[in-house]
């Protein structure tokens, strides 16, 4: 019964002759385990009857220490005794026990055993849902979910994944302990092997990253910080960026897009220029920099702006904007984006046939831009799909991949196989029911090509059928291939790959991008904000609040942060911040009496707003809408954008294919 009291024996690996008899109260019975409250504050979970226990006479001695010493915690005796029963019981061999203190007694809480256990009692599904459950409970907390064991209470109070579970508490519990020991044992095992490898070339490295989704993501990131702390790039004391300088010329890049040009030489965009004036540099000096260090400082010509932190943050999302446009070769919209069907409707994959030298070279440079979003907390906005990051940490890509973002890339397969396991279809039969499919495939950047030589013409039949549906998988399932390859080198130059190997994909992009300003981030952004001329309880820092929580969406948040500090996406925890929000009071309209004629004006060197005091919710939203979608990019009202001289001549504007015209 739940509740009763019950002894279990502790052996002490450390003296071979000291062991223990230990008393608790039975929390409850679930398939075949115990889990016992002891009385010394510690719970652990013991198996009952023991395999052993039958053969053993207590009243003769029999359970000596070498037995005791020999089992794990999950196989020990456990022994009912009466609630009203002395401790010890009578007839236990006294001569044999020892208390001691469980702080001196080393052995392990979880044996192998209980992989099994947790195997049985729930699927992959629900033990991912706990581990992701247990990661947000260690960012929210910023605590190692090894050394500290949440409640299961506070865990339900994260989400709902675990609440539709049929599991009680005490599996939860179990199951935590066990995937903590898998974390420390994956950790300790890292040393003899090197992730980085090729899937084959070592079982040890092949099976971690089998488990690498069931490691809590908290160990892998204090293991990420040590490591590029011992290669980090050292700064003059108190600089931001490392004294280099590029003339990004704004003009001419606005132009590509205004023109609806795309820019082949990688010369008039702002990743382009990038890319020109920073192919040469040191990748220490520019890429492997510290914890919120800029690798450059932006000079946008024509604009009479002072580098402080905001153009530099500006230039990267205005690089990252043209990524996922037709103004560079690089990046398309999936294919269900452009049918808007499925999944990945706003996710970008390479475009397919941009494999020149230089769209390799441009890609390895992408990679590295990763590896900075990594050292320096300043994330990437891209929308890239799965297909993008696994091959990034060595992960393998699957149908499901593919499927995730062109929903029909396989549907041709389906029914030849099926017809294939048909009984009593003649060879022609088949033959002229695909007559019409022929050895090539719909890229995802909507170009045909063939599967074999002269694919084009050559009709799938029943005798090359399986070579058909083989050809086209691979295709599919390789298709960025050669483009992944170069944004993983790039990424290597500036990150491990040894120690990235060790994260999910969706860690990945975590690390590179972040998340968006959801609602869920609100709170945290609140702690981080400060206030100068105005306080939180003022009227119209009330409305603001309001306006950014309830009549925002995450894409107007996304936009009202960038316009505020050059920069959409916010810093994956509290103390990445390099700077917190800051509300301010808005002079020019202290005085006036129609305050809601006024814009707010925004300084995003310093992640600063001056705002007005609106009269309702209603009015500022108005004005802040309208200036944060009118006002997307630096400029200076002494030398605006539209009378700013290009250092790019005209005679450099591109004259290739524009790729503006594609469903986009």
């Amino acid at each position: 019964r739940v509740g009763i009291r019950v002894v279990a024996p502790f052996g002490d690996h450390n003296t071979p002759d000291k062991w223990a008899w230990y008393a608790g109260k039975v929390r409850s019975w679930t398939g075949g385990v115990a889990s016992v409250d002891f009385d010394d504050g510690t719970r652990w979970q013991i198996r009952y009857p023991s395999a052993h226990q039958d053969k053993l006479d207590i009243r003769k001695n029999q359970l000596t220490r070498s037995f005791v010493n020999g089992l794990e915690p999950i196989e020990l005796p456990l022994i009912v005794i009466p609630i009203d029963m002395e401790f010890p019981p009578s007839g236990l061999p006294k001569h044999q026990y020892d208390f001691v203190r469980r702080s001196d007694i080393k052995i392990k809480k979880i044996s192998v055993e209980a992989f099994h256990i947790l195997d049985s009692m729930c699927g992959p599904q629900h033990v991912q849902s706990i581990v992701e459950a247990v990661n947000r409970w260690s960012l929210e907390k910023n605590m190692s979910p090894i050394e500290n064991t949440p409640g299961v209470p506070e865990l339900h109070l994260l989400g709902d994944k675990l609440s539709s579970n049929h599991h009680g508490d005490e599996h939860i519990e179990l199951q935590i302990n066990v995937l903590q020991e898998l974390s420390k044992m994956v950790l300790k095992s890292l040393m003899f092997t090197d992730l980085s490898l090729p899937s084959g070339f070592s079982s040890l490295a092949d099976a971690i990253r089998k488990v690498r989704a069931l490691i809590f993501t908290y160990p892998k990131q204090i293991m990420l910080a040590e490591t590029l702390g011992k290669t980090v790039y050292m700064l003059a004391s108190g600089s931001k960026y490392v004294g280099d300088s590029v003339d990004l010329d704004v003009i001419a890049a606005s132009n590509v897009t205004l023109k609806r040009q795309t820019d082949h030489k990688a010369r008039r965009t702002i990743f382009g220029q990038l890319y020109q004036q920073l192919k040469h540099r040191s990748i220490e000096r520019v890429f492997k920099i510290g914890e919120n260090h800029r690798a450059f400082k932006a000079n946008y010509i024509g604009m009479n702006a002072i580098d402080a932190g905001g153009p530099y943050r500006d230039a990267i999302e205005t690089m990252c904007r043209e990524l996922e446009s037709p103004a560079l070769p690089l990046f398309v919209k999936t294919p269900n984006g452009r049918m808007d069907a499925g999944r990945n409707r706003d996710s970008f994959v390479p475009r397919t046939s941009s494999k020149s030298l230089l769209h390799k070279a441009l890609y390895e440079f992408l990679g590295r831009f990763f590896g900075l979003a990594i050292r320096t907390k300043f994330l990437l906005p891209l929308n890239f799909p799965s297909v993008v990051w696994k091959p990034l940490v060595g992960d393998v890509v699957t149908e499901n991949d593919i499927k995730a973002i062109d929903q029909t890339a396989l549907t041709s397969i389906e029914p030849i196989q099926a017809l294939l396991h048909q009984q009593g279809v003649s060879e022609n039969d088949f033959n002229s029911q695909f007559a019409r499919i022929k050895f090539s495939y719909c890229q995802c950047d909507g170009k045909v090509v063939p599967l074999i030589e002269d694919g084009a013409r050559c009709p799938v039949t029943k005798a090359n059928s399986k070579r058909y549906i083989e050809a086209l998988r691979n295709a599919r399932l390789y298709e960025f291939e050669f483009h992944t390859k170069a944004m993983r080198r790039g990424l290597g130059q500036v990150v491990a790959l040894s120690t990235l190997s060790l994260f999910t994909w969706r860690e990945l992009e975590m690390l590179v991008c972040g998340q968006g300003v959801t609602k869920s981030r609100i709170p945290s952004l609140k702690r981080m904000t400060s206030y100068s001329g105005c306080s939180p309880d003022d009227e119209h820092v009330r409305f603001f609040w309001e306006m950014f929580e309830n009549v925002f969406d995450d894409n107007q948040r996304a936009k009202f942060i960038s316009f505020t500090w050059g920069r959409s996406r916010l810093p994956h925890s509290e103390k990445d911040y390099e700077q917190k929000f800051k509300i301010t009071s808005h002079n020019a309209s202290e005085s006036s009496d129609d305050p809601d004629s006024f814009f707010p004006l925004a300084h995003t060197c310093f992640f600063q707003i001056d705002l007005p005091r609106y009269s309702s919710v209603q009015a500022m939203t108005r004005r802040v809408i309208w200036a944060m979608e009118s006002c997307g990019t630096i400029d200076d009202d002494s030398h605006t954008m539209s009378t700013a001289p290009s250092i790019i001549p005209d005679t450099e504007e591109e004259t290739g294919e524009s790729y503006w015209n594609e469903a986009f």
